[in-house]
């Protein structure tokens, strides 16, 4: 069973053996602070993962978009960038190139970066 955890402080993890061990796959980032992650049903080895704290505090850390991967997390592109928060990402079911993102953007006060983002393309625009 592979499993992987989005941490808000350490990066992208990934365990091949249900949970027992783990190794980061997103060491060497831009960012280390992710708030989701979603793998796509029909294609596993396609990840999306949204940067920056999903759960909002007074010290949050932000992140800087979207990153994807498309070899189970071996190598990631930036393919959204966005200073602020990603708090859910979610993939078609059949469609691995069509992906949803919460984005609540900067935390402490309105701006326009704020709403549901929506790709058809695999994360060119």
């Amino acid at each position: 069973l592979t499993c992987y955890a989005a941490t808000a402080a350490s990066g992208i993890w990934k365990s091949s053996d249900g949970g027992i061990r783990w190794a980061c796959v997103t060491d060497g980032s831009n960012t280390s602070t992710f708030g989701s992650i979603a793998i796509a049903p029909s294609a596993p080895s396609v990840l999306y993962a949204g940067s920056g704290e999903a759960n909002i505090r007074g010290n949050v850390e932000a992140g800087n978009g979207i990153h994807l991967s498309t070899d189970a997390g071996k190598t990631w592109r930036h393919v959204w960038k966005q200073e602020g928060q990603i708090g859910e990402m979610a993939v078609h079911p059949l469609n691995a190139d069509i992906a949803f993102a919460a984005v609540l953007g900067k935390v402490f006060g309105p701006n326009e970066e704020r709403g549901v983002y929506r790709t058809t393309d695999g994360g060119k625009t």
